[in-house]
């Protein structure tokens, strides 16, 4: 045939643009990758070096995924065996042994890479994405952002990257995509771990192992545990990754829940899953939570909604261990409003808090007293010792006026004075009969702090008296 003048390979790459207008550029399909190859590629003077396979071994090495089928495909394609010289047909058969010469010397980097070609590509595809998004034009920018979403997981590299751009647009999106992508895969993961009742699946979400190191794996456990990731998986996940972070969070959600109102002023009610998931960063997070936020914590447990999880008989005993958590960490401050929680719900480790509190001397007199009252209400004859310390503490918790035979008259209560009636309780005596007839009992503090002490000093000493008697008794 009459070629006017052009080589044979002139007309071959003729031929091939008819059918492929745009060169393989290594980002193609592997049938694009054939179609693209012509008779004079496979040249001996076109033969690829070692040091170019070495640098662009990826489409060379195509050939050696062929099956038999897509082989004979390739030749008639390209017709390879009747559109070349003799001398191109045998070099295009030695071809695939030298490929399998070079897959032997690179194969071992490529499984080592423990990246496939088609991760490699969808890396290169984010990176062009991001760098569209940046893009002059309103509808380019919103075309990459939504194929970002598209790619998922799979371009949070680039997008992480793509935080410190020159390019404040590019900045911007980046940082609302990938938010978007890690909510989207949380609750893809959330969803399969609710589902995995038995926990069959090896399923994890952040504070899972140190979860269920606290509470166990039960499936009441996990529920809790779904509805504490759906409530505040933002600090949940800080907690895990980083204490400092978890502790200003912290501080930020006390804050948040206690001063949220309704539109009429009224407070809003706070989930108890909410409040469980600060009972686990409480009493697991490595630093301090501030007094505040302890004492916000302990007003939270009070509020219905809490009270209400707390009726259950299943959800009280997980709670009452995150409680327990909370109360045994070396970090937990005692403070008034903990104290009356221990002794709400009946949280023996709430023993730990009071003694805490009362060795240190400097604290104020009331809060030595509800120290004491817990462990009068939650304590055993081990804390005997702590209480006859207490003994000799004069300090003034409360004074009143209260009339008595129709005069006002001072009632005074003193530390020891409490310390005294919480050694008779633990000693399972009745401290209306040593010494305390004002005395009145309450379902939450054992006793009415007001109504212990005397208007007397001598009935104070002959209550003393009385149990001096008791000891020398024994």
């Amino acid at each position: 045939m009459h070629t006017g003048g052009r080589s044979q390979v002139t007309q071959l790459r003729t031929v091939q643009n008819k059918t492929t207008s745009v060169p393989y550029t290594g980002k193609k399909s592997r049938n694009q990758f054939f179609r693209c190859m012509s008779p004079g590629e496979l040249n001996w003077k076109n033969k690829p070096s070692l040091s170019t396979i070495h640098k662009e071994k990826a489409p060379y090495l195509k050939l050696l995924s062929l099956s038999p089928v897509e082989w004979r495909k390739f030749c008639r394609c390209r017709s390879i065996m009747y559109r070349t010289s003799f001398g191109n047909l045998f070099l295009a058969w030695l071809f695939v042994p030298l490929m399998v010469m070079v897959s032997l010397v690179f194969g071992s980097e490529e499984t080592s890479s423990g990246t496939s070609s088609a991760d490699l590509e969808l890396s290169k595809r984010a990176e062009q994405l991001v760098e569209d998004l940046g893009h002059s034009q309103f509808s380019r920018r919103e075309q990459a952002a939504d194929e970002l979403k598209k790619l998922g997981l799979a371009a949070r590299v680039a997008l992480k990257a793509a935080r410190r751009h020159p390019d404040a647009e590019i900045r911007f999106r980046s940082r609302r995509i990938f938010a978007i992508i890690q909510e989207t895969d949380f609750l893809v993961r959330l969803e399969a771990f609710a589902k995995d009742l038995d926990g069959v699946n090896s399923l994890s979400l952040p504070g899972w192992d140190r979860f269920q190191q606290a509470v166990g794996s039960s499936h009441g456990a996990r529920a809790l545990f779904v509805e504490m990731q759906r409530a505040e998986p933002e600090l949940l996940e800080a907690s895990e990754a980083d204490s400092k972070r978890a502790a200003e969070l912290f501080g930020e959600r006390c804050r948040k829940l206690y001063s949220a109102r309704l539109p009429n002023g009224a407070r809003v009610e706070v989930a108890s899953s909410s409040v469980a998931a600060l009972l686990f960063v409480a009493g697991t997070n490595d630093r301090a939570i501030s007094l505040d936020s302890s004492s916000v914590l302990g007003y939270l447990c009070t509020q219905a909604a809490f009270q209400r999880s707390m009726s259950k008989q299943d959800r009280r005993e997980l709670l009452k261990e995150l409680m327990a958590h909370w109360f045994q960490h070396e970090q937990s401050r005692p403070t008034y409003q903990t104290l009356s929680l221990a002794m709400r719900y009946e949280v023996s480790e709430g023993v730990i808090l009071a003694n805490r509190l009362l060795a240190d001397e400097q604290q104020k007199p009331v809060l030595k007293q509800y120290a004491i009252l817990t462990i009068a209400k939650l304590g055993d004859e081990s804390q005997v010792p702590v209480l006859v310390k207490m003994l000799d503490d004069k300090s003034v918790c409360m004074t009143r006026r209260i009339s008595r035979n129709k005069k006002q008259v001072t009632f005074t209560t003193e530390v020891r004075d409490v310390a005294l009636a919480a050694l008779l309780k633990i000693k399972k005596l009745d401290p209306k009969n040593h010494g305390f007839p004002n005395i009145q009992t309450n379902s939450i503090m054992v006793f009415s702090p007001s109504t212990i002490g005397f208007s007397e000093v001598e009935d104070r000493a002959a209550a003393f008296a009385n149990w001096e008697k008791l000891n020398s008794i024994e």
